[in-house]
């Protein structure tokens, strides 16, 4: 394999491994250390095989924040890589009873978990394990419990910030403020009004969707990135579109919305991709220090 920067030494690399309600796990890189936001697998054995695909070796992760409690981002198997490779689980003190009991201790009831756990707060940064990554959040309106958006800084890359925002129905003032210390952003663009409109789904599970502790769609992600680069004084170095739903969107759908809003406001330079659903998509160099 190719040495990609960040993952082998200098730079900064963003990788998503997963996105969707299917699980969720993104990895960013730093100076060859490397801590993952969220890690929703359904086996280890997809977990070992993404982690091999990238050249991160397990022992070089330093920690997986869990953005909020909901399946595709916390689950058993996540518990048990956790312990397995002793990687710390960074999780939001409001979650961590609920999240252990119903993903951990309903599948193993009697068994004491042995990972290693670090409970944040809100508005309180804090350094992961071995002081490569810091990490500030705020709270974002989702139905997972206390959910995250996450502002962490890669202290051995010059102190490039990344933006971690993935489940959210609505956005305000503090998210916008901790997004706009942001170099690039990750932002959920889970849904197109054209396509929900026909959704087959129940009447419930939509409404639930577009509440404002659901998700965002297209249009209110790209309306959030604008906002962010006017606070901001400056536009983001470039957007990663995360967890599009399979049947509400599609990449092309969320891609060709969300650059012409961007173009409207005139961001139309900025560079946006998006990760592939259920899926690992393609490493994105955000700094090349080779």
């Amino acid at each position: 394999m190719v040495a990609l920067p960040g993952v082998q030494g200098p730079g900064v690399l963003l990788w998503p491994l997963r996105s969707g309600s299917s699980g969720n796990c993104l990895l960013l890189a730093s100076g060859g250390e490397a801590i993952l936001v969220d890690a929703g697998w359904g086996s280890q054995r997809g977990f070992r095989d993404a982690l091999e695909r990238t050249g991160v070796d397990p022992s070089s992760v330093r920690g997986i924040l869990v953005s909020h409690t909901h399946a595709d981002h916390i689950n058993y198997t996540t518990y048990r890589i956790a312990e397995k490779h002793a990687i710390p689980l960074y999780v939001h003190h409001r979650n961590w009873e609920r999240s252990y009991r119903m993903h951990y201790l309903e599948r193993a009831p009697g068994r004491s978990w042995q990972g290693e756990r670090f409970l944040f707060r809100f508005g309180e940064p804090f350094r992961t394990v071995g002081g490569a990554f810091e990490v500030d959040a705020v709270e974002i309106p989702h139905d997972g419990g206390a959910c995250a958006c996450f502002l962490v800084t890669c202290l051995n890359a010059g102190g490039y910030r990344v933006a971690i925002a993935t489940d959210l129905g609505a956005w305000g003032k503090r998210v916008v403020r901790l997004m706009a210390r942001a170099d690039y952003l990750v932002v959920e663009s889970n849904w197109d009004p054209d396509l929900i409109a026909r959704s087959s789904r129940d009447p419930r599970d939509v409404a639930r969707v577009m509440g404002n502790r659901g998700h965002l769609s297209n249009e209110a992600a790209a309306a959030l990135v604008s906002e962010v680069a006017v606070l901001k004084g400056s536009p983001p170095r470039g957007v990663l579109l995360a967890h599009l739903s399979a049947d509400h969107n599609s990449i092309t759908t969320a891609l060709r919305s969300v650059r012409s809003h961007l173009g409207r406001t005139g961001l139309g330079d900025v560079p946006v991709v998006a990760a592939p659903r259920g899926m690992m998509g393609e490493p994105v160099v955000l700094v090349d220090a080779r």
